[in-house]
């Protein structure tokens, strides 16, 4: 038996559970180890989901609060929508996007998004990955389709429906045919049961659900990354945003991410398919004659350790595997993208909260994990692995105020990435956008980190510069994490609420994201 079965050969307990089943938070935290649903510091709940609707009842101010760090929060928190213009009243994205024009640059940016808005993943209604994340983007009352008003700028995105799967090889050069293989075995087995089961192995906290079409639904959506990329290196749009669910920034080669001295993380974090990760390789690989160098950044607000760990794997190296609490396994590990020169010519950075006791618990007191260092050690670069020069690890600590997240943010970003992804000189930028360190997202981020959606706006405005200096504005980026969806529940077939939408901090940042690209 190979090692990842070795690993995962126990059987599951029942997989049938019920979506409307209130107790499925218990479930999954049974084990007492720290995943992404781990306990938090809860907030009064039925407050929280109105909060933002209170405040757009207010009348309106024609004056707004600063705060003295400087960061002026929008007066209305449920219709961001910053004006765009620069000192000199041009727009800010025109003035960034004609000069890429006059280059013979591609315009627009295009929305990728399968049909059903990947309502098939089956996840239930109580689960924070909750089946109409997507659909609130992107259904008929998303945020991206309607806007907030006639004036917005999302009126000029282009969409393309994509239902097609990417080919078992795309998903091979990034993930090891055993976990893949495994997936697919567990949704069989959720289809013969009529219902869910865990992926994440017996001992682990369970979070990561899959149910008959979780499969397929997660491979379509590599399928429409792989065709953004298409869509931008051929010129079609000068960028595409890929809205799609489950996550894919947790899910390493074998899935399950492993350290150093071989011992997993707690779990897979909802993640089946690395996506971003896909579309690298796909573009490395099919684009060789014009995209050599490939950068991905990372902002959700969890670490993207599945990522980190397929570019890892760039590198021929000697990986050890805990198979049990007293036995482990060393063998070699290597799966190139394209030859050996993919170490030197992949760049991966994560910006995110690490703290010992929030998901994926990289900074352990006393050891270091997965490259990173334990938090505290505020010296430059302290969180690089030195055996992975092209691995930058931005780790947050825990902060209680939107001045004091948008402030630590900011100064991290310039100080530890721009620089560096600049010298790299990449020739495509992917990007993990998860939006769950906003700061009304208190379950994704257990309210330790407070951005809001004018500082999503401020890291794309960065990354869409680099992108016009060194790649003619060649971006595709992918959803990851963002979890505030006021409504979960609905009827089936029923249409998102559009006061729903508003109010919705995952789609009022996913917006401000998109406008910016």
């Amino acid at each position: 038996m190979n090692v990842w079965a070795l690993q995962h050969h126990v059987t599951f307990g029942s997989p049938e559970y019920s979506d409307s089943d209130e107790d499925f938070g218990r479930r999954q935290g049974q084990s007492g180890k720290i995943s992404i649903l781990a306990p938090m510091a809860p907030p009064p709940s039925k407050k929280m989901f109105c909060k933002r609707w209170l405040d757009e009842q207010a009348p309106p101010q024609d004056v707004e609060d600063e705060d003295e760090g400087g960061f002026r929060a929008p007066s209305k928190p449920t219709m961001w929508k910053k004006p765009c213009t620069n000192n000199n009243g041009v727009g800010q994205h025109a003035a960034r996007v004609q000069p890429a024009a006059a280059k013979g640059g591609a315009t627009g940016t295009l929305i990728l998004t399968e049909e059903g808005h990947c309502l098939a993943h089956k996840t239930g209604n109580a689960c924070l990955e909750c089946p109409r994340r997507v659909e609130l983007l992107c259904g008929t009352s998303g945020i991206l389709r309607t806007g907030i008003d006639a004036d917005d700028l999302l009126h000029q995105l282009k969409f393309e429906n994509h239902n097609k799967e990417a080919p078992l090889a795309d998903l091979l050069r990034v993930h090891d045919w055993e976990y893949l293989h495994e997936l697919i075995s567990r949704c069989d087995e959720a289809r013969r049961h009529k219902g869910k089961t865990w992926l994440d192995p017996p001992g682990h906290p369970r979070d990561t659900l899959v149910s008959p079409e979780s499969y397929s639904v997660a491979n379509k959506g590599a399928g429409a990354v792989c065709a953004a990329v298409d869509r931008v290196l051929q010129g079609l749009c000068r960028n595409a945003f890929v809205p799609l669910r489950p996550p894919g920034h947790h899910a390493g080669p074998a899935g399950l991410v492993y350290s150093d001295d071989g011992s997993p993380t707690e779990s897979q974090g909802f993640c089946l398919i690395n996506h971003v990760a896909i579309g690298a390789a796909y573009a490395r690989y099919n684009y060789r004659h014009m995209i050599q160098r490939i950068a991905i950044v990372d902002f959700d607000v969890h670490n993207g350790n599945g990522t980190a760990a397929i570019v890892r794997n760039l590198r021929p190296h000697r990986h050890t595997r805990m198979i049990s609490a007293e036995t482990s396994v060393t063998y070699p590990s290597y799966k190139p993208w394209l030859d050996e020169t993919d170490g030197d010519n992949v760049f991966f950075a994560s910006i995110h909260l690490s703290a010992h006791d929030f998901y994926p618990r990289l900074a352990v007191p006393g050891q270091g994990r997965f490259g990173e260092p334990e938090f505290g050690m505020d010296s430059d670069g302290a969180a690089d692995d030195p055996a992975h020069p092209n691995i930058v690890n931005i780790p947050m600590g825990k902060t209680s105020t939107t001045a004091e997240s948008s402030e630590l943010f900011r100064s991290l970003v310039e100080k530890k990435l721009l620089d560096r992804l600049r010298s790299f000189r990449p020739d495509l930028i992917m990007i993990s956008a998860g939006f769950d360190g906003h700061h009304e997202d208190c379950e994704g981020n257990r309210g330790w980190c407070h951005l809001l959606e004018e500082d999503y706006e401020w890291i794309t405005d960065r990354l869409c510069e680099v992108a016009s200096d060194h790649c003619k504005g060649r971006i595709v980026s992918v959803l990851e994490g963002g979890y505030h969806v006021p409504q979960r529940r609905g009827k089936k077939g029923s249409e998102m609420d559009s006061q729903c939408v508003l109010t919705s901090a995952l789609a009022t940042s996913c917006a401000a994201h998109v406008r910016s690209l």
